[in-house]
This record gives structure tokens, C-alpha cells and sequence, in this order.
């Protein structure tokens, strides 16, 4: 896979000697899988270029010992690097503006296609199939199927990929990567946590579990939301903001799935 990619940087910088590292994590994109490369996804993502190579890295392999959707791991890795065009920083500022007005809670491209993404998608495929009351059997088959543990695997090892490459951003994406792979997961997934939702952990131990849990919910709470408002349902986004009956069980569920996952992954308990 490193061969590839090493032999996909050597086409496209032969055509742009100066590319810049964003460019460099968005080009990745137009060889991952249809689905991440269509308009919305540039629009979120930035430009995606044609590919110059007959590659495709629409493929599962192991990382960190553990699998991994190299696909879906490519996409979460270039919305760390949001803004590649004019269109990308509108709607990314967008995305702020209205998660701050509508929803109170600030959200980015990062926040809305990464880990509160993947566990937002099934409670929108939940509505989808217009149901009116909660079923927790069938929406904890669309969580496993819509957010499985190798789809949040992807998603957080792309969150220390990219802190990693903003850090020494001359560093080679599959450095970035071989780097990754070589930490314990464990540590990845601590990482993830205290960076993004503001864990506190002593030892193996989570102090703030209920804090965590809490910032999981308004985040997917947001996701959900904004979504629905985009797709022009707006009293069903003000449902999900109120986080009430249907959709407030729905938001508990999806929280609780993303929780056990780190908790698991983390190898963590809750004071």
C-alpha cells in the first residue's frame, strides 16, 4: 500500500512540484472510492483531482493490528484538511455559523464527516424509513452496519494521521501512516479522546465519562440537525435540537455505541 502511495506523489508532483501537503491528502481522495469523490464531497473537502494512475486504495488492510477501511480512512484523513478551494472555506465557515445558531454547538467539516458523522448517519437512515417509535433492536443493526467498529477504527487512526501531519507537515503521508501504525492503537484512541472530547484519564481510568458522553451527544445532536436542515426538514432538525422521545433515544443510542467503542478500544473504565 506505502508503494502506491509513494508511486501516486511521484505522478501528480511530476505535474506540481510545490504540492502543498492539503493537496497532497486530497489527491489521495480521487483514488479512495466513488462515494468519497462526488460533488458534495468536494464542496466539504476542496478540489479532487483526476487521477493519473490506474490505483485504486478502495481496499481493507490491517493498521495499528487492527482492520481498517483504507478508503474510508483516506476520506476522514482530508476533512482534517478542510478549505482546498473558495467553495470548501464557505462552506466550512457555513457549517460553524449555522451549528452556532441553530444547534449551539460549534461543528466543522472535521466534526461533521469523522467519528459523530458515522454515528449520526444511522439515526438518519432511522428516519428515513419513517418509523414513529423507538426500536432499539433494529437501530442497533443499522449502528453496526453504519458505524462499525472498522468504520470508527478508520476514523480515529485518520485523527492521529492528520495531528501528526500538522505537526511536521514536510513528513510524508505514509511516514505520517507508518508512524501511526506503529503506536499502540490504545494510545491513538486516548489521544482521540483527550483531543477531541476533553477526556481526563488517570491511568487506564476515564475521571469525566459523563462530561464525554454528554459532549458526544450535542455533537451528533448538531450533526443530525444540521443534516435535516440542509435537507430541508426543518421541524424535525428543532426536534432533534429539543433531543426529545424518538430522536432523544435515537441520540442516546448512538452515544452510547461511540462510548462503548472507546471505552473498549481504550481499554478503559469509568471512575
Amino acid at each position: 500500500m506505502l508503494v502506491d502511495l509513494d508511486r501516486i506523489f511521484q505522478a501528480h508532483r511530476q505535474q506540481n512540484p510545490q504540492l502543498s501537503l492539503p493537496e497532497a491528502v486530497r489527491l489521495l481522495r480521487a483514488y479512495s472510492r466513488k462515494g468519497y469523490t462526488s460533488r458534495l464531497w468536494a464542496l466539504t473537502a476542496g478540489d479532487i483531482p483526476e487521477p493519473l494512475l490506474e490505483i485504486s486504495l478502495d481496499r481493507s488492510l490491517t493498521m495499528a493490528q487492527h482492520p481498517v477501511d483504507l478508503a474510508h480512512l483516506i476520506a476522514a484523513l482530508s476533512d482534517q484538511f478542510p478549505g482546498g478551494s473558495i467553495q470548501s472555506h464557505i462552506y466550512d465557515l457555513g457549517l460553524n455559523a449555522l451549528s452556532l445558531v441553530f444547534a449551539l454547538q460549534l461543528a466543522g467539516t472535521a466534526d461533521f464527516t469523522s467519528t459523530i458523522g458515522d454515528v449520526g448517519q444511522p439515526i438518519e437512515s432511522y428516519l428515513a424509513q419513517s418509523r414513529t417509535s423507538y426500536d432499539a433492536p433494529a437501530f442497533q443493526t443499522l449502528l453496526r452496519n453504519e458505524a462499525s467498529d472498522e468504520d470508527l477504527t478508520s476514523d480515529i487512526l485518520a485523527h492521529g494521521i492528520g495531528k501528526v501531519l500538522k505537526r511536521a507537515p514536510t513528513m510524508a503521508i505514509s511516514g505520517a501512516m507508518q508512524y501511526i501504525d506503529r503506536l499502540p492503537y490504545v494510545t491513538t484512541v486516548h489521544t482521540y479522546l483527550t483531543e477531541r472530547l476533553g477526556a481526563k484519564l488517570q491511568g487506564q481510568t476515564v475521571l469525566n465519562g459523563r462530561a464525554i458522553r454528554r459532549q458526544i451527544r450535542r455533537q451528533t445532536q448538531t450533526y443530525v440537525a444540521l443534516r435535516l436542515l440542509l435537507g430541508g426538514q426543518v421541524n424535525r432538525a428543532r426536534q432533534t435540537v429539543l433531543g426529545r422521545g424518538m430522536l432523544g433515544q435515537l441520540l442516546d443510542g448512538a452515544t452510547e455505541h461511540l462510548w462503548r467503542y472507546l471505552v473498549t478500544y481504550g481499554q478503559l473504565q469509568e471512575k
